[in-house]
């Protein structure tokens, strides 16, 4: 009885058949993911390579996405912002007409305060309210904290506004280093010489001059100069013998100026001047 053990041509047909169905699985993947490299076996190689490229596209492409949420961020801000410039621009113009008191009666002024509240109202309603994705962007919550700086380090620090929650406090510790001082010229002296002395007194406020008859007490003095300290920013007090004149007010700004025009009896006919601090 004659025997088959093996049919080689049948054994090349399956093998042609393994290979042409592992070559057609191969290119349906590529054709149903639109890569040419899907797995290791592809090329190894051109792997490492598209997987970096993928991974730096992948990269590129969530920056776009940040970028495009970071602008509705901004445009969400401009648009309150935007509004709260409108609602300035209105004030402004109120403001204006207020100031025509000669035209305007009172009852108008009162309905402009009250528009005026209002629109502070509306925008602190604005500030309030603006928010992205659950954070408010214009309530100040935003701001940020500097840590590990020296206070050595900072020259000057200037807070133009704090706010602080409703029923809310907070402790400031302020060191004085140096106290603030009028500035302060003195006349040694209980009347004005034995000549009749015109002065000019000036300080921040103003400049005024001042005629003296010979022998004129320092309370008589000190009375005129007073009389006249809201137009000059200069008052005058009895210092024992002598007469100071000090600045109304503190600061760079304050100061005071004694200048002699007629007749050398009043200070020796020197010009003297000081300045507050």
């Amino acid at each position: 009885m004659a025997r088959i053990n093996t049919n080689i041509s049948s054994l090349q047909a399956i093998n042609r058949f393994r290979t042409n169905n592992a070559d057609l699985n191969t290119r349906l993947e590529r054709l149903s993911s639109g890569l040419k490299i899907n797995s290791g076996r592809d090329a190894p190689a051109g792997l490492i390579g598209s997987e970096t490229l993928r991974s730096e596209i992948a990269g590129i492409r969530q920056g776009i996405d940040n970028s495009t949420r970071a602008s509705n961020v901004i445009n969400t801000a401009e648009g309150a912002l935007g509004e709260v410039s409108s609602l300035l621009l209105q004030l402004q113009s109120l403001t204006n007409e207020a100031a025509n008191t000669g035209a305007l009666s009172q009852q108008e002024i009162e309905a402009n305060q009250l528009q005026v509240d209002s629109i502070l109202n509306s925008i602190n309603r604005i500030s309030n309210t603006t928010q992205f994705n659950g954070v408010k962007l214009l309530n100040g919550s935003l701001d940020y904290i500097t840590s590990g700086v020296a206070s050595t380090a900072i020259d000057t620090l200037q807070i133009s506004a704090a706010k602080l929650p409703d029923d809310g406090f907070q402790t400031i510790a302020v060191q004085v280093t140096a106290s603030a001082q009028l500035a302060v010229v003195s006349f040694a002296g209980a009347t004005i010489g034995t000549s009749a002395v015109t002065v000019e007194i000036s300080g921040n406020e103003g400049t005024e001059q001042f005629s003296f008859a010979a022998n004129t007490n320092a309370s008589a003095v000190t009375f005129a100069v007073n009389q006249l300290k809201e137009s000059t920013g200069v008052s005058a007090n009895i210092n024992g013998g002598n007469i100071d004149f000090n600045s109304t007010a503190f600061g760079s700004k304050s100061f005071v100026s004694i200048k002699t025009l007629s007749t050398a009896a009043f200070v020796n006919g020197k010009d003297f001047g000081a300045d507050a601090k």
